[in-house]
């Protein structure tokens, strides 16, 4: 659904008298065809609200012609109300003039079933009306290439075609990228006009659904299926939105005509709205190799003929394997390691646990170098997301976030698609060093929640993992750009939880007893330079 300025006025048809007391635009994108974009902008005022579903609604009403359409918008309780059926959008003439309606929710949801309950003709809607049920963020700070506002909608429309065999579609904006868009028929509703609709967001994934009658979308017979559809982040050209901002609306607007083509007033009742969150993702242990290797290898020069110490076994705490690293370097590179099946499905998890040592072999030369584990997850094409860990000779619990994984071919981190058929690597190389060492891991966990402020990823949490906070700050998304809590935003929950971590060896802690590490302490010197920080941020992202 495309939408625009949000002109709000305390009531009543818009007059030269209220053109000082508007609020602020949020700006029109675009929609399913081309249309002229008006912007306008002004002063706040107590807006027009309504009750529906036990929800508050903001009433958008312009002065002018805005986008969608453009259209002119009113806030005039007899164009749009709500009572004990529901909520009631009109395209409605009052003298020479058409006017649209839309309604925006109080509130920020988030990720979620979007549910709604419609009981109107949208199966012959009039041809140059739109209805639309969309999230939109006014504040256009989506890293999704074009910008699209965060939007997600049904839309109901010919588009100004009467002919047209579609009219309805799911989207994810924008709807230029082929495959954004999907176009389907509602059947006649003539005997029972009753129709819900709900699209379950998540991260990287969208999920529609359009049924018959009016049912819980956790409950409704594979009969009542008129299309459902779902949508992947695949990284390179569909991407889905990550929460910030954005507000669930409904609206019902003219195309690019100034009138409906039967030149009737129309109407659309909306008889309930609710929103579901997604259930909190467990942690879940993938591998626990006491009982057993995934898949031991090594590759390059390294073998058991020329170098390779014991193959491995149960080290009394999950597996070891030794390798010796003074090989000559015939091959590029040589090493050890240990591969999954593929064929993981990873996608509901934000990162990963892993724990693993690194340790000399007794009456061997010992290792000189960087004790560097490769975290490793691969998609089901080959390619390699890689994040590197410094072990020590005593098991660590490595806690690492997929945000923070990076392609070997285009140092971009997996996306949905990438994780959910995959393998995970563990891998140490030669070129860390030379000498004779003996990796030891345990138990691998797929963790549904990450609290950690080590955001560049450097295994501790310092000065630069609060310049990173600062910078994404109200308007990132991703750990590294400052996301502590794996909420998918940046905010002072986040700053809290890096004073708690600040000068924490991050991924560092003793497998034994995660949960008892001991945390130092901030000096309180950077605590009030956080505190001093903090707060002028603050005062500068509100102002």
């Amino acid at each position: 659904m495309c939408t625009s300025t949000d002109i709000c006025t305390n009531g009543g048809r818009v007059s030269s008298r209220n053109r000082s007391r508007l609020l602020p635009g949020c700006g029109l994108v675009h929609g399913i065809a081309s249309f002229m974009v008006l912007f306008y902008t002004a002063d706040a005022v107590n807006a027009v609200t309504l009750p529906f579903a036990g929800r508050s609604w903001t009433v958008k009403e312009s002065l002018t012609p805005v986008g969608p359409g453009p259209n002119i918008f009113s806030s005039n309780p007899n164009d749009v109300w709500s009572d004990a059926a529901g909520l009631h959008l009109t395209v409605q003439q009052t003298g020479p003039t058409w006017f649209s309606t839309e309604v925006i929710l109080d509130q920020n949801l988030g990720y979620g079933t979007y549910m709604f309950q419609t009981d109107s003709r949208n199966d012959i809607l009039d041809a140059n009306v739109v209805f639309g049920a969309f999230t939109w963020d006014p504040n256009g700070t989506s890293p999704i290439p074009g910008d699209p506002n965060r939007e997600i909608d049904f839309e109901d429309s010919r588009w100004s075609d009467p002919s047209a065999v579609f009219n309805s579609s799911a989207t994810v904006q924008p709807f230029s990228v082929p495959g954004n868009v999907q176009q389907f028929t509602l059947p006649d509703l003539s005997a029972d006009s009753k129709l819900t609709r709900f699209f379950t967001w998540s991260p990287g994934k969208v999920e529609f659904t359009t049924l018959r009658g009016h049912h819980s979308p956790l409950s409704f017979s594979p009969a009542d299926v008129i299309h459902q559809s779902t949508y992947l982040d695949d990284g390179v050209t569909h991407f889905v939105p990550v929460p910030d901002r954005e507000a669930f609306r409904f609206n019902l607007w003219l195309t690019a005509s100034s009138a409906p083509l039967g030149g009737q007033t129309v109407e659309v009742l909306i008889n309930d709205f609710q929103h579901i969150p997604l259930p909190p993702v467990d942690d879940t242990l993938l591998y626990d190799f006491e009982t057993g290797s995934q898949g031991w290898f090594s590759f390059g020069t390294v073998g058991i003929a020329n170098g390779l110490l014991p193959t491995g076994g149960s080290s009394g705490q999950g597996r070891f394997h030794s390798g010796d690293f003074s090989l000559p370097e015939v091959a590029p590179n040589f090493g050890i390691g240990e591969i999954s099946p593929l064929g993981l499905d990873l996608s509901t998890f934000v990162g990963l646990s892993v724990d693993a040592l690194f340790k000399d072999v007794a009456g061997q030369p010992p290792f000189v170098g960087t004790k560097e584990l490769e975290i490793i997850v691969e998609n089901s094409s080959g390619e390699e997301f890689m994040i590197p860990v410094t072990m020590t000779d005593t098991y660590q619990t490595f806690i690492v976030a997929f945000d923070d994984f990076q392609s070997v071919i285009d140092s971009l981190a997996p996306s949905i698609t990438d994780l959910s058929d995959a393998a995970i690597k563990l891998v140490v190389r030669n070129t860390s060093g030379s000498g004779t060492a003996e990796l030891n891991y345990d138990q691998i966990i797929g963790l549904g929640s990450i609290n950690n402020a080590d955001f560049d990823a450097d295994l501790v949490v310092d000065g630069n993992d609060f310049l990173a906070w600062q910078r994404g700050f109200g308007n990132g998304s991703l750990h590294s750009e400052g996301d502590a809590n794996s909420s998918q935003t940046v905010d002072g929950a986040d700053l809290a939880l890096f004073q708690s971590q600040f000068g924490e060896i991050t991924g560092a802690l003793p497998a034994v007893s995660a949960g008892a590490a001991t945390v130092p302490e901030p000096s309180s010197a950077l605590l009030s330079l956080v505190a001093i920080l903090g707060w002028t941020s603050l005062r500068r992202r509100a102002s």
